[in-house]
């Protein structure tokens, strides 16, 4: 460890993360790598190989950074690390977000099946009883991204019912309110009726205007 007291340590690890944010917020990966990766090496040590939130979190960061630079594997490295110590920790929501954006990360490496399966998982827990009313976007986001990977799979009638189940918690997030991201999933539902080849439908839900 370098030197200095623990409490140093997690200070420095701590500050570390609040960069690697303010980088990644400008777009500025490369750099927010480094201070993620010197972020994870010190939470490493402090957590002397016991399950860590700090590990988890730092190691998610990482892989949102890995995945902008277009280094899938090393993505999915991370996020596999944080999906295993959240699951220790029975930090669930975590757990589902990570799922989430592991999800994106198999769709973005074409690895279709695994997206599918990622994303199924984390609607499952967000439709547990801890989290179904207070995860209703993060739920609404997963099954329109859940929508979007059966389009590319071509299964349309799956992908149809992801999207009306995407509007519902959008809705529910929002208090009954339509919004901007409801008119991106109408729009979606459009897409998919086209590339089925579905006219019957296809004017009903294109956006208008």
């Amino acid at each position: 460890m370098q030197n200095g007291s623990a409490g140093d340590q997690v200070g420095i690890a701590n500050t570390l993360v609040y960069i690697g944010r303010n980088y990644v917020a400008m777009d500025r990966f490369s750099e927010a790598e480094e201070s993620f990766a010197e972020a994870l090496g010190l939470y490493r040590e402090l957590s002397e190989g016991q399950p860590s939130e700090d590990v988890a979190d730092a190691s998610q960061c990482l892989g949102v950074v890995y995945n902008n630079e277009k280094a899938y594997a090393k993505s999915e490295q991370c996020y596999t690390e944080a999906l295993d110590i959240y699951r220790e920790l029975s930090q669930n929501k975590d757990v589902a977000e990570t799922l989430f954006d592991l999800g994106n990360n198999y769709g973005d490496m074409q690895e279709l099946n695994k997206a599918e399966d990622s994303y199924k998982q984390a609607i499952g827990l967000y439709q547990t009883a801890e989290l179904e009313h207070s995860c209703s976007a993060a739920m609404a986001n997963t099954f329109l991204n859940l929508g979007n990977n059966q389009r590319d799979k071509q299964e349309f009638g799956e992908a149809l019912a992801c999207y009306e189940n995407a509007i519902e918690a959008f809705r529910e997030a929002t208090g009954g309110e339509d919004n901007a991201e409801i008119g991106n999933v109408l729009s979606d539902i459009g897409w998919c009726y086209l590339q089925a080849g579905d006219d019957k439908m296809l004017n009903s839900n294109w956006p208008k205007g």
